[in-house]
């Protein structure tokens, strides 16, 4: 069964409270004082890991936010320009401008033959 961090985590501070509370029972299995304080360092560490993961979490999240909207005012403004040169400059000067051979003759040519056809 997979077990996130968060569980896991959640699982080894339950097993050091139980063996904080009940040391001298335990003692007797050979788990010393020293075994305790290496895991609840241990813990530690996982506690401080996880929370620096998720802090990781929410600013990718807020970064992709924010290039989610940047991008989409650069595709539109890009947009607005590129119907600028088609509409202004020759087809001829358009691969300047990353426009590929063909890439709006094809669309006109389909769409005037669906004009033709609705005009038939």
């Amino acid at each position: 069964m997979y077990q996130t961090f968060a569980h896991q985590i959640n699982r080894a501070k339950t097993l050091l409270d139980g063996l904080n509370t009940y040391g001298d029972d335990v003692s007797q299995l050979g788990i010393t004082k020293d075994l305790v304080t290496k895991l609840n360092g241990l813990y530690t560490k996982a506690n401080q890991l996880e929370q620096q993961r998720n802090d990781l979490k929410s600013s990718s999240r807020e970064a992709t936010a924010s290039q989610t909207q940047t991008m989409s005012d650069l595709n539109s403004q890009c947009s607005l320009v590129r119907k600028s040169i088609r509409v202004s400059l020759p087809e001829e000067k358009w691969p300047a401008f990353g426009f590929r051979a063909g890439e709006y003759a094809e669309k006109e040519s389909t769409q005037t033959s669906v004009l033709n056809e609705m005009g038939a």
